[in-house]
């Protein structure tokens, strides 16, 4: 029975490593790359630099391939490495900071309502609040209230803010019966007050 490898030699630096520093491979007879791991993500990295658009490509399609697990190992990741993920999106983004802004820009202005809709779901989380809209519930409202602001009827096609009927600081649940769209002056206006109430004070209800 042969002794196990305790040290091999790399092929490119000519170093001679622990074991530990090379990545196993079955098709080799020892079990293990020829190159050291610096050497093999050196390698790769120089690789990836000269083929761009290949690597893009490829590392799209295995995405898109198993989408889900993907999603789940990065799910995993971040949850056992906070402090790291954390620090490589700063850097991520530090490096990319002109993209990342135009980028942002670009999904706001596409998807209107789904940033509204995200936005409202992180107050709620962070409040402790049942529920949750999506951006086909805000698109419903909308055309129930046929673009109009629900309190003052104000045209709010252009701009519009997402109310809780009953404020979640008064227990009012985030959830689609509990939502209208009004304009900023009455959203700004009414506050945590009662909806009927703050109609009544802004006589545009007739008290009863």
């Amino acid at each position: 029975m042969s002794e196990p490898i305790i040290t091999k030699t790399c092929r490119i630096c000519n170093i001679k490593k622990s074991i530990d520093n090379f990545y196993k491979n079955k098709r080799n007879k020892d079990g293990f790359f020829h190159e050291c791991k610096s050497c093999h993500f050196e390698n790769g990295k120089n690789w990836r630099n000269k083929n761009k658009d290949y690597a893009s490509l490829k590392r799209k399609e295995t995405y898109e391939n198993d989408k889900e697990k993907n999603h789940n190992y990065t799910r995993a990741w971040r949850k056992n490495n906070p402090d790291l993920s954390k620090q490589k999106r700063h850097d991520h983004y530090i490096a990319n900071k002109d993209r990342h802004n135009e980028n942002c820009k670009a999904w706001n202005k596409n998807n209107k309502f789904k940033r509204i809709a995200c936005w409202i779901n992180q107050r709620a989380k962070k409040f402790d609040i049942n529920g949750k809209i999506n951006e086909e519930d805000i698109i419903s409202i909308f055309i129930n209230q046929k673009g109009l602001c629900n309190a003052c009827s104000k045209d709010i096609t252009n701009k519009f803010t997402v109310d809780h009927i009953v404020t979640m600081s008064k227990g009012g649940e985030n959830t689609p019966k509990n939502i209208q769209l009004l304009c900023h002056f009455c959203n700004s206006s009414k506050a945590d007050k009662d909806y009927n109430q703050f109609l009544i004070i802004k006589g545009l209800k007739k008290q009863e």
